[in-house]
């Protein structure tokens, strides 16, 4: 439970003279800092506070990481800015077997970087260690020290970053005036070379510079404008010359591309949720794909990133272009794989908050089961959505335009069939599902039923024995469990 605490000025309610009051005060303000810093310790606040204490977000080698680079800086990104006089020598210690290596350590909007004085030898164990003298600006520490180990290999690292795959993509056409414009590197990024400038946009048409924000992870420099674009409209996008990758190389020159908006429609109801390029994916998840037990057989795509596919025994692909093969993430079987894969989990984020945030028609509220019931073309939203005493009809009434987008907050759990009526089309119809408190799958299609639709889940889906599904299977962060199942595209 979140407790916020509200402290009004009634003077009525402190008994005494003015002294009196000034000392309670005094103590009040005196108790704060050792209340907030004991929170920080122990971890076990559960007010308004909890988050006080700074902490370690990312870091560039990451733990075990292999074949560093000799040259490699080391990047440290905070939570919250700290007092850049608190990370120096003595508090951000790097060293091997031989001892301390000494660098030089720059500070700069969260980020830390050290800058070793001579490259690091070949084929060692490198330690980073930050103590719990680092501060942030209101003197509060990390909790306790951290510490992480990576090996590095015999080459160094010259060559500057460079884009590897954009969205929208160059001279793409209709796209939609809700885009955002991502632009993917080959290799990681240090977040402070990273500024408004990094990446903009331009309406060809009329010259005007369009307003947005820049933002950066995982090798993406995303630019996300501050209102809609204009439809049957040119658009030029450039990343901005002077962004570094993690050892300091610069990328030279601006790279730019070009794509055009759709045209404005007024006779006919586009999808409600655009799936673009990673509509012909079955299965498109983010940390595992598992088949549990029997044959499981997918028709369409497969991909995963950042994870792996646990287990392949008995999971039977039909067409799967490209081939993902076991483990997406590692460097790519075919050429750009995992560039293409960044690429389509930030479109699967993009579809995910759309339907999530989708309100014409308003949303109508579901509570109870629905088995047994009929739901009309409509936004539907509920806590928890099941589908267990019997089953749940969507019944289009002959309108071709006709969709549904669930908004589960929690848990979708079925026990009966999803069945369409009235020439309801499964590709308008979605799923989008929230996170329930426990961990695992929080979407249940249950054993020996027949599922429709796109699922849109950010915590995980477990397909039970003999469902079989006409849709997509779609996992923002977590993955997917099948067992003897049966995955088609609509």
């Amino acid at each position: 439970m979140k407790h916020i605490y509200k402290f009004e000025k009634r003077d009525q309610m402190i008994p005494g003279n003015k002294s009196t009051k000034g000392k309670l005060y005094l103590l009040f303000v005196m108790l704060v800092p050792f209340l907030i810093m004991s929170a920080c310790m122990d971890d076990d606040f559960e007010g308004e506070l909890m988050d006080v204490c700074p902490k370690v977000e990312t870091h560039t080698p990451e733990a075990l990481d292999d074949r560093v680079p000799l040259n490699s800086n080391i990047i440290v990104s905070f939570n919250k800015e700290m007092k850049a006089e608190s990370i120096n020598e003595n508090t951000f210690l790097v060293r091997d077997a031989n001892g301390p290596i000494a660098g030089s350590i720059n500070y700069a909007n969260k980020t830390v970087t050290f800058e070793p004085t001579v490259d690091f030898l070949e084929l060692a164990d490198i330690t980073v260690e930050i103590t719990t003298e680092v501060y942030d600006l209101y003197d509060f520490t990390i909790k306790e020290k951290y510490e992480w180990t990576f090996s590095t290999g015999t080459q160094e690292d010259i060559s500057a970053p460079y884009v590897v795959n954009t969205i929208p993509s160059d001279g793409e056409e209709d796209v939609l005036i809700t885009t955002f414009v991502s632009a993917i590197f080959n290799e990681p990024l240090n977040p402070a070379s990273i500024g408004s400038e990094s990446l903009s946009l331009v309406n060809i048409d009329n010259g005007q510079t369009v307003d947005g924000t820049v933002t950066y992870s995982d090798m993406v420099i995303t630019f996300t404008p501050d209102q809609d674009l204009d439809y049957e409209t040119n658009y030029e996008a450039v990343a901005g010359a002077g962004v570094a990758d993690m050892n300091g190389n610069v990328m030279e020159n601006d790279f730019s591309w070009q794509f055009k908006t759709k045209k404005q429609i007024f006779d006919h109801y586009p999808l409600p949720i655009n799936l673009g390029l990673i509509s012909e994916y079955a299965i498109l998840s983010g940390s595992y794909i598992i088949n549990l037990d029997g044959q499981t057989t997918v028709d369409g795509n497969v991909g995963i990133y950042p994870g792996t596919i646990v287990d392949i025994a008995g999971l039977e692909f039909i067409i799967i272009l490209p081939p993902y093969g076991l483990n997406a993430s590692e460097p790519d079987p075919v050429d750009g794989l995992p560039h293409d894969l960044i690429r389509d989990k930030l479109i699967l984020k993009q579809a995910y908050n759309n339907a999530k945030d989708a309100d014409d028609p308003q949303p109508q509220f579901l509570s109870g089961d629905q088995g047994g019931k009929t739901l009309a073309p409509g936004i539907y939203d509920a806590n928890t959505l099941t589908v267990v005493n019997g089953d749940l009809t969507l019944d289009a009434g002959g309108n071709p335009d006709a969709f549904w987008i669930f908004q589960v907050e929690s848990l979708l759990e079925t026990g009966g069939n999803i069945i369409l009526e009235g020439g309801a089309d499964p590709n308008r119809v979605f799923w989008q599902v929230g996170v329930r408190e426990t961990l695992g799958p929080n979407v249940l299609i249950g054993e020996d039923t027949h599922f429709i639709g796109t699922i849109l889940s950010k915590q995980g889906i477990s397909v039970k024995s003999g469902a079989s599904i006409t849709g997509r299977l779609m996992v923002k962060d977590g993955g997917v469990r099948l067992k003897n199942a049966t995955i088609e595209l609509p």
